[in-house]
C-alpha cells in the first residue's frame, strides 16, 4: 500500500497523480503538496558530472589570479555557475522534472548529528570490503579497478536521506568543541565532488596513516609539486564544499558588507550576530522564491545563508564563498554576471561573493577594476586592503571580550604574534575572504578561508596543542592565518582529512577486519 512521505525537496512538491511534464518548473517555484511515494519511492539522482577545472597551466592562473582582483572575481563567478549548473529529476510520476544544482548531487561528507546520513562511512565500508580480497591476493595490485567498482555502485544518491533535519543541523566537526556552536555557528554540512572522493580513496593509507607531528610548520614540503608529508595533492577537478542552513521561519541576518562596515569588520575582527551581541543584525525574512530551499522529510523549510566552494584550480585552491543578503547587487555583489540570476528560479541572484586564491594580495590597487555601477564593489575592496595594511603597519585593535569565547573571562598572556604590527616576512599584504553568514564566530571576520585551512590535521608549536580554527581567530598565526605561515600542508588544506575521512576509513577498516599489507 502506498504512504504519503513529506520528501523534502528544494522547496518543490507535487501530487505525482494529477502534475505532468507540461508543468515541469525549476525548484523553488511551486507550493509545497506532498509527494505520493510507496515504500521504494525515493528521490533518486545520479551524481552530477565531475568539476572541468580551467585548461590554464596551474602555475600561470595561481599568477593571474594573484594579481588582479578583477581575474580572481570573473573566475570565481565562473566556477559558481558550472556547480549551480542544473542536474534534472524526474519524480515518482515519471514526468514531473525538477532541477537540482550540481554540486547537491555529489558525495556527502560525515554530519556530526547521530541519525545524519553517514554516505562517506557507507563508502569506505564498501571500499574495503571490495579492496580486502584484491589485496589479500597480491598487496601490490592495481587498487584503481577497486575504485571504480566501489564508486559505479555510489553512482547515484539519494536525495531522501540527505534532505534531514538532522543533516542539516549538523554542527561541523572542527567546530563541536567550541563553546558557543549552534544557532548560525556552523551548522551545516560538507561535499565533495566525485574526483575528490577517487583521490581521497586513492590516498586512504596515506590519511589513515598520517600524524599531526608528521612535518612541523618549517619542514620543506616533500617536493616542489607536493604540499604534503602524507598524501599526493588532489586533481585541479577536485572540489571540497561547506554549506550553512538555517530554518527559514528564524530568518537570516542582514548583514552590511559597504565599505564602512567592512573597515569595522576587518579592524575590530568580528562580523555583527552571534559573536558580537553589541552589534546583532537586523534580520530579514525571504521566502522560498528568493533564497535557496530545501524542505526536509520532517517538513520543515532550511534555507542555504552561506556556501563555500573550495577549487583545486590553483596549489592554493581558489576559495569562493556566497552568502545571502537582501541588497545582493551591492558591493560584493554588483560584478555577479546575468547568467547566474535565472538558475533555479533565480534565487541565486540573491547572494554575493567573495574569493581569494592565494596568501598573498598581489594586485595593488584590487579597487580600482570596478567604477560606475560597480563603485560600491571598488568601496569595499578597498576597505578592506586599507583595513589590513593599517593593521599590518600599526597593529589591530585588541577587544578582550573576543578571546572570552575561547579562553574564559581574560585572554591568556602568551598570544604570540597576536595583534600585530607584524615584521618580515608577515608584513606584506595578504588577501582576505570572509563570509558573515558562516564564519561568524568571534574574531572571524579578519581571517581568511585559505588561512584557518592551511593548519588542518597540524601541531600548534607555540602552545604544543593540536592546531585549532581558534589558532587564527586569536591571532597565533600572523595577521590572524592570512598569511602563510607553513612551508608545508599536511592535510592538503582539508578540515575534513581528519575530521571526516579518518574516522570513516576507520570504521570502514573495521566493518571488515581490513589492514593495510606490510610495505
Amino acid at each position: 500500500m502506498n504512504s504519503i512521505l513529506r520528501l523534502g525537496f528544494l522547496g518543490l512538491f507535487v501530487f505525482s497523480t494529477t502534475i505532468s511534464s507540461s508543468h515541469a518548473q525549476a525548484v523553488l517555484s511551486a507550493q509545497p503538496p506532498e509527494v505520493l511515494a510507496d515504500s521504494d519511492g525515493r528521490l533518486i539522482i545520479g551524481r552530477g558530472q565531475d568539476y572541468v577545472p580551467s585548461d590554464i597551466d596551474a602555475n600561470v592562473l595561481f599568477d593571474q589570479l594573484r594579481d588582479s582582483m578583477k581575474s580572481r572575481r570573473d573566475f570565481a563567478w565562473d566556477v559558481v555557475e558550472q556547480v549551480l549548473q542544473p542536474v534534472e529529476l524526474t519524480l515518482l510520476d515519471g514526468a514531473t522534472r525538477v532541477e537540482v544544482p550540481l554540486w547537491q548531487t555529489w558525495y556527502e561528507g560525515r554530519p556530526s548529528n547521530a541519525s545524519a546520513n553517514l554516505e562517506l562511512e557507507e563508502l569506505f565500508k564498501l571500499y574495503f570490503k571490495n579492496l580486502k580480497p584484491v589485496l589479500d591476493a597480491d598487496p601490490k595490485a592495481d587498487i584503481q579497478p577497486v575504485i571504480d567498482a566501489t564508486l559505479n555502485e555510489f553512482s547515484s544518491k539519494d536525495l531522501s536521506s540527505s534532505l534531514t533535519d538532522d543533516n542539516l543541523s549538523s554542527v561541523l566537526h572542527q567546530l563541536t568543541s567550541a563553546a558557543d556552536v549552534g544557532e548560525r555557528l556552523g551548522q551545516g554540512t560538507t561535499m565533495f565532488s566525485p574526483s575528490f572522493i577517487e583521490h581521497a580513496m586513492k590516498e586512504a593509507r596515506g590519511i589513515d596513516e598520517c600524524r599531526r607531528d608528521v612535518a612541523n610548520a618549517n619542514t620543506p614540503p616533500p617536493s616542489n609539486d607536493q604540499f604534503s608529508h602524507c598524501i599526493d595533492e588532489f586533481p585541479r577537478s577536485a572540489v571540497m564544499i561547506k554549506t550553512a542552513w538555517e530554518r527559514l521561519s528564524m530568518g537570516v541576518p542582514e548583514h552590511d558588507t559597504g565599505s564602512s562596515a567592512m573597515t569595522r569588520v576587518i579592524k575590530e575582527g568580528t562580523w555583527p550576530g552571534p559573536g558580537r551581541a553589541d552589534l546583532n543584525p537586523s534580520i530579514r525574512n525571504p521566502d522560498r522564491t528568493n533564497i535557496y530551499t530545501n524542505i526536509t522529510e520532517e517538513g520543515a523549510e532550511w534555507a542555504l545563508t552561506g556556501i563555500h566552494f573550495v577549487t583545486k584550480d590553483v596549489r592554493e585552491w581558489v576559495w569562493i564563498s556566497l552568502w545571502w543578503d537582501p541588497d545582493s547587487n551591492e558591493d560584493f555583489g554588483a560584478d555577479r554576471p546575468n547568467s547566474i540570476d535565472s538558475l533555479n528560479n533565480g534565487v541565486w541572484k540573491n547572494y554575493k561573493m567573495c574569493v581569494n586564491s592565494s596568501f598573498a594580495e598581489g594586485d595593488t590597487s584590487p579597487w580600482s577594476h570596478y567604477t560606475g555601477t560597480q563603485d560600491s564593489l571598488g568601496d569595499s575592496i578597498k576597505a578592506v586592503y586599507d583595513a589590513i595594511q593599517d593593521q599590518i603597519d600599526n597593529g589591530a585593535i585588541d577587544r578582550p571580550e573576543d578571546f572570552q569565547h575561547f579562553f574564559g573571562q581574560s585572554p591568556p598572556a602568551n598570544l604570540p604574534h597576536a595583534l600585530g604590527p607584524w615584521s618580515a616576512p608577515f608584513n606584506k599584504q595578504t588577501s582576505w575572504c570572509s563570509n558573515p553568514n558562516i564564519e561568524s564566530h568571534a574574531a572571524n571576520g579578519r581571517t581568511s578561508c585559505i588561512g584557518c585551512h592551511q593548519i588542518a590535521f597540524t601541531i600548534n608549536e607555540d602552545r604544543a596543542t593540536d592546531a585549532s580554527f581558534r589558532d587564527a581567530l586569536v591571532g597565533d598565526i600572523p595577521q590572524f592565518a592570512r598569511a602563510r605561515a607553513r612551508q608545508n600542508f599536511t592535510a592538503e588544506f582539508s578540515w575534513s582529512f581528519g575530521f571526516e575521512f579518518k574516522p570513516s576509513i576507520v570504521v570502514g577498516k573495521a566493518s571488515t577486519g581490513f589492514e593495510w599489507p606490510t610495505n
